[in-house]
């Protein structure tokens, strides 16, 4: 299956760059009919793009999480083409998270996902977030360094009786105040304790 997957995505790769690239993209508010198109893209874009970097154990626990509705608070952009929603992304509140970006990859490479990205660091911006945490994949890192994201942390996290690996970065928006250095050093401190107790707890 993974090498069936991973052929599939190297010919929508070919396929896509082939396409042209000048369509308006709008990115706006998600709607609540926009569910299900949400749950469509974010399962396609696991199932045609991370396949080169997860194993079938891994691939399959990711793929069977991204199978559902996004139930947490978080406030969703979704981006357009011609009408058609071809990409979402999510801030989760009040952790300062990014909760979610993916592109349909059919639309790939069209920098949709920098686009998204842009709008939730100009609403974190905003709302006086000065630092962005992101849970990066193996496949999306290499997008969030290009953007200006941080490695603080390498680990693992458990998922359906596997282990996920992700890489836990971040980018600062505003000026430091004292406040928000403290808050940082809370949240460096937060996320090494969960990280630390989930591989003593579950590995």
């Amino acid at each position: 299956m993974v090498k069936q997957i991973n052929a599939y995505w190297k010919a929508s790769r070919y396929l896509l760059m082939q396409q042209p690239i000048d369509e308006k993209i709008i990115i706006r508010l998600a709607k609540p009919e926009d569910r299900d198109i949400i749950v469509d893209i974010q399962f396609n874009a696991i199932k045609t793009l991370s396949a080169k970097d997860y194993n079938y154990r891994q691939l399959n626990a990711l793929l069977r999480s991204k199978s559902f509705y996004r139930k947490a608070k978080e406030i969703t952009f979704v981006a357009e083409i011609n009408q058609k929603v071809v990409g979402f992304a999510s801030l989760l509140y009040p952790f300062n998270t990014i909760g979610a970006i993916f592109v349909d990859p059919n639309f790939a490479r069209r920098k949709i996902g920098t686009k998204l990205l842009q709008r939730l660091e100009q609403e974190a911006i905003t709302n006086r977030i000065p630092i962005l945490w992101v849970s990066a994949s193996l496949t999306a890192y290499p997008f969030y360094k290009a953007n200006g994201y941080r490695t603080i942390i390498k680990s693992n996290f458990p998922l359906y009786s596997t282990y996920i690996p992700f890489i836990q970065m971040k980018k600062r928006l505003l000026l430091v105040t004292r406040e928000e250095r403290l808050r940082e050093a809370y949240q460096f401190f937060a996320v090494v304790v969960v990280t630390t107790l989930i591989v003593l707890l579950f590995w």
